[in-house]
């Protein structure tokens, strides 16, 4: 444990060196334990080590197969490689054992784009309904909304992350487009002269 928090410690300080350092002797000591490997496998990935990322994430799931943080980690892993059906994959299985994790629930959304827009949306609210804080999620929902031709549903999304994160620039540039597309310049302008005016670009 106290190398694992020492691994955590080298994490913030973004010193992936010395934490996967710290990580691996955690996991020497006590391979039994998810966290140290998943750690690790987030050092390397930070590191560009890819491929010992995956085995950390392996050796992760060769001791629970159901773990949440390996299967969403993994899924990332794989998505950034290239092989988003095996990413879909792990993703859904983190979501099986932790059905509260909305950045799983965001980005199997993205992977399953307009393919299966209905389950695509499926995602995308539930990630927004868990985070309706993080504009992120707002706007992807508010986006698949429009593609499904419910830009109607879309519009109070958008004000909401407007009005909760009105420096989340994407969301201005999303409304003011569904204004335009509904021939209604004025409420476009007004939301962009409102993005325009904000202190935080």
């Amino acid at each position: 444990a106290s190398h694992a928090n020492l691994g955590n410690y080298y994490m913030e300080k973004r010193d992936f060196s010395a934490a996967v350092k710290c990580f691996e002797t955690a996991t020497q000591l006590e391979p039994r334990q998810i966290g140290p490997w998943v750690n690790a496998a987030m050092a390397y990935t930070n590191m560009g080590q890819n491929d010992k990322a995956e085995a950390c994430l392996r050796r992760a799931l060769a001791v629970d197969p159901a773990s949440a943080a390996a299967n969403y980690n993994l899924g990332l892993l794989q998505a950034e490689q290239g092989h988003p059906n095996e990413a879909i994959q792990s993703l859904r299985k983190a979501l099986d054992s932790d059905p509260n994790l909305a950045s799983a629930a965001y980005n199997l959304s993205i992977l399953l784009g307009q393919n299966n827009l209905e389950e695509t949306l499926r995602w995308a609210q539930k990630a927004h309904d868990l985070q309706p804080n993080e504009p992120k999620f707002a706007c992807t929902l508010a986006y698949f909304l429009v593609e499904k031709g419910d830009a109607s549903k879309a519009v109070p999304v958008l004000q909401e992350t407007i009005r909760l994160a009105p420096d989340y620039f994407d969301s201005h540039l999303l409304l003011g487009a569904i204004y335009q597309e509904q021939n209604d310049d004025a409420k476009a302008i007004a939301v962009y002269q409102n993005a325009l005016e904000n202190k935080s670009w």
